[in-house]
């Protein structure tokens, strides 16, 4: 929550603004999200806590 204020304060894009792509390949509009709560998980598989 705080990182999406501090982009709208310097008027960068918000997560709304961004495309993921789906389990099967197909872009999907991350605003069709707009309202609901999201978790994002990055996950690095070069990571040295990751092997």
């Amino acid at each position: 929550m705080l990182f999406l204020i501090i982009m709208r304060r310097n008027g960068l894009m918000s997560i709304y603004d961004f495309q993921a792509k789906s389990i099967h390949g197909e872009p999907v509009e991350l605003s069709i999200y707009r309202g609901k709560v999201l978790l994002i998980l990055n996950t690095a598989s070069r990571y040295s806590y990751s092997r």
